[in-house]
């Protein structure tokens, strides 16, 4: 990436085509959306629309994947397990919405700052733009993410003091969407299965994901640790955003932000599934130095 645009944005991060998880990540995305370009046109839908749709849940396994990234920057593989559940999903669920998780994305990017510096003006300008595309579409949970963002940013580690005005201009977009909108009560309620995938989310995060206590990974321009508090900050707002609309657009919400559903469960069961089998290795070499300083003694 040339320096000159970080004069304008902290949030790009260029990829890098020989490291292997990027190469995966490249070939998964590709290969998604050859065998939905398939599966669409075995079904009957048209070649333009098939086309478009398969290109749209191809982007939206590699953005499950980035946001999965932003939110276990120390687990490379954890990624692929949330992009995994995101690709099976799509086949049930369809396309995903681009323009969330593109928010989602760079919401995720100010608050934990990977990339090293604060958020420029420009980077909360995008994200204030998107928060209003959203909210024009019924979706004023997207502002109110927006301003928690914004705020959390001007009072965390190394904070950004400015975003205070963002907040307050979030917030305004938020009311106007109300306005025009007029208040409407939650659309549709919570079934059963729904309810039963929320638990089961908020119980794996919990677990494994907010118990986050270090982290080994640096930030791309600073090379500086990455900050706990914030990539903690970043988890507990992709989790909220996903029972915010859970609750205010019950199963459709669900279906329509499943991709974030699939980044918190796949990054939390890989975690999980991880600590179960190196924590018995771990345990084994740890008799292994006792019995070794043992036996000197």
């Amino acid at each position: 990436m040339p320096d000159f645009v970080y004069r304008f944005t902290s949030l790009p991060r260029p990829l890098d085509p020989t490291y292997p998880t990027n190469i995966a990540i490249s070939i998964l995305m590709i290969l998604t959306m050859v065998a939905f370009f398939a599966f669409y046109m075995m079904v009957g839908i048209s070649l333009i629309t098939a086309l478009i749709s398969a290109a749209m849940v191809g982007i939206g396994v590699f953005l499950t994947w980035a946001i999965a990234r932003e939110i276990d920057p120390d687990n490379e593989f954890s990624a692929f397990a949330a992009a995994g559940i995101a690709m099976l999903g799509s086949v049930a669920f369809g396309v995903p919405d681009l323009l969330a998780m593109v928010f989602i994305l760079l919401a995720t990017r100010i608050l934990n700052r990977t990339v090293g510096p604060p958020a420029t003006i420009f980077d909360s300008s995008g994200l204030l733009i998107i928060a209003g595309l959203l909210a024009m579409r019924g979706n004023w949970i997207y502002p109110m993410i927006a301003a928690n963002v914004y705020v959390l940013d001007s009072q965390l580690d190394h904070p950004n003091r400015r975003q205070i005005m963002f907040g307050l201009a979030a917030v305004a977009v938020m009311g106007i969407a109300f306005f025009l909108d007029g208040w409407q009560g939650p659309t549709h309620p919570l079934t059963v299965p729904a309810l039963f995938a929320i638990a089961l989310t908020l119980i794996l995060v919990t677990m494994t994901l907010l118990s986050t206590d270090q982290l080994d990974s640096k930030t791309d321009l600073t090379d500086e640790s990455l900050s706990v508090v914030r990539i903690t900050a970043a988890q507990i707002m992709v989790l909220l955003t996903c029972v915010f609309i859970a609750v205010w657009h019950g199963a459709v919400g669900v279906i329509g932000v499943f991709p974030l559903w699939a980044t918190l469960l796949g990054v939390s069961a890989y975690r999980l599934l991880d600590e179960s089998f190196v924590a018995p290795e771990s345990l084994n070499s740890d008799e292994k130095d006792v019995s070794t300083h043992a036996a000197t003694d």
